[in-house]
């Protein structure tokens, strides 16, 4: 029962993922119209916004795992490593916001996915 709905799940977050982050990155300029951005910033809020909607499949994989972590009554494992993966890359000298960002979701979800592959691992043996 555990891995059905596990994996129902995954399939879940990765199809939404797939689904808003193609038609987001595709409608990224029409966005940035219909907010009515200033010409000057344009193609750095275009830009932006990019980095922001590519990394939408990481946050839908964190949060899915953190939130399995958590029925699974461990909610403290996914915080510590959402910290741990923002102190990591400070460490690492990643300075700019919206890479950082990106880059500690990248991070959380990783950890986040070993940790539940562990748990997963010694409740089946």
């Amino acid at each position: 029962m555990i891995e059905s709905s596990t994996a129902h799940d995954l399939t879940f977050s990765f199809l939404c993922a797939a689904v808003l982050t193609t038609v987001t990155a595709i409608l990224c300029p029409q966005i940035i119209q219909v907010l009515h951005t200033p010409e000057g910033i344009c193609h750095d809020a275009d830009q932006y916004l990019l980095v922001i909607f590519l990394g939408l499949p990481f946050t839908f994989f964190y949060n899915m795992q953190s939130s399995l972590l958590r029925a699974v009554g461990n909610s403290r494992e996914s915080f510590l490593f959402l910290v741990f993966a923002l102190g990591t890359l400070r460490i690492l000298g990643f300075t700019t916001i919206c890479w950082t960002h990106q880059a500690a979701w990248i991070t959380a979800g990783l950890y986040v996915f070993l940790m539940f592959r562990t748990i997963i691992r010694k409740t089946s043996s």
